[in-house]
């Protein structure tokens, strides 16, 4: 299974709110890494993302911002 690390907090809430697979949280002691399985979805929604071509639902993804913050700052 290929894996990716992304470390921007608010592409991988996008990420999540569009249902896609978080493995696990890496901790390297300085910031946290979020580990997706790598799919052809998982590119295509970075792409729009980064290209301001992303549509989402507004709610869902600021609770997934919330839930992503809340297990960084538990894992301290």
């Amino acid at each position: 299974m290929n894996e990716i690390k992304l470390k921007d907090l608010y592409l991988c809430a996008f990420l999540l709110n569009e249902n896609q697979n978080l493995i696990r949280m890496d901790n390297d002691g300085h910031k946290f890494w979020f580990v997706f399985k790598e799919t052809k979805d998982l590119n295509e929604l970075t792409n729009a993302y980064w290209q301001n071509q992303a549509i989402t639902k507004v709610k869902s993804y600021v609770n997934k911002v919330q839930d992503l913050k809340d297990r960084i700052f538990s894992e301290k």
